[in-house]
């Protein structure tokens, strides 16, 4: 009788664990499907058509897990790389490139890669371009702590002064230049000048077109004789000199006339 009020007892409690287990597992498979749900829904179509057929939650998760965190890994070696190989030229400017590199920083930071403020300032100069390795070595041996901040207004204040500079510089190549120009016009308008001057000095007579043209100048040395008509004679030579213009005939005549006398 005992017995048999045990069996059943043992009966009744195993129909008992099998309804709660059912009761269980329906329960498992409803949230499942949930939780399978919420993420597919979530997830880029691309994505959806390749995870949609993984049977569970656990399973899904697991797989994106595991594709998310190695992408994640290579994204922080993709920055880590950019940062390190990032490097100034002096074809752009400065401040410009500094922010570029700022920006790495701040992607660096969003994939929990955190780097210490005193780490930029210095990798900041360091990465400095080859026209101011000079305020390079000036900010490298300088004992202040720069910030940020502070280290980006030096930065600025340098480059107003290479500014300034290059423009003092270029007034004085081109004033160089216009005071060059102008002495070579100096110089070629006294060479002109003289030239003139020359070509009047070698010219012995000049006729106007308005009078006779058969007026007669020479070149070679002669010997003048004043006389009370205004005319010089050179007794016994071809060269005749006068203070007026007289044609050869009347010389011819004039010689003539003096040698008839003289004989």
């Amino acid at each position: 009788m005992i017995l048999r009020l045990f069996q059943k007892k043992k009966a009744d409690d195993s129909d008992e664990r099998k309804n709660e287990l059912q009761e269980q597992r329906k329960k498992w498979k409803d949230d499942d499907f949930l939780c399978r749900g919420y993420i597919l829904n979530a997830l880029l179509d691309s994505v959806y058509s390749t995870r949609r057929t993984i049977g569970t939650a656990k399973k899904l998760w697991l797989a994106l897990d595991n594709k998310y965190r190695i992408e994640e890994a290579s994204n922080q070696k993709f920055l880590i790389g950019n940062y390190f190989d990032f490097k100034m030229t002096d074809s752009k400017s400065v401040l410009a490139q500094v922010h570029e590199l700022q920006l790495i920083v701040s992607n660096l930071k969003n994939a929990e890669i955190v780097l210490p403020e005193a780490f930029q300032v210095r990798a900041i100069i360091a990465k400095l371009p080859s026209s101011w390795n000079g305020y390079k070595k000036k900010l490298k041996h300088d004992e202040t702590k720069h910030t940020l901040e502070s280290l980006m207004r030096h930065l600025r204040i340098e480059k107003d002064s290479r500014k300034r500079e290059n423009n003092d510089q270029a007034a004085e190549k081109a004033n160089m230049v216009q005071g060059n120009h102008m002495g070579n016009k100096k110089r070629k308008n006294s060479s002109s000048k003289a030239k003139n001057e020359k070509t009047k000095k070698d010219q012995v007579n000049v006729t106007d077109g308005n009078h006779n043209p058969n007026l007669v100048a020479v070149v070679e040395e002669a010997n003048s004789v004043g006389v009370e008509v205004g005319w010089g004679l050179d007794i016994g030579a071809t060269i005749h000199v006068s203070q007026r213009q007289i044609s050869v005939q009347d010389l011819q005549r004039m010689h003539r006339w003096k040698r008839s006398k003289n004989g």
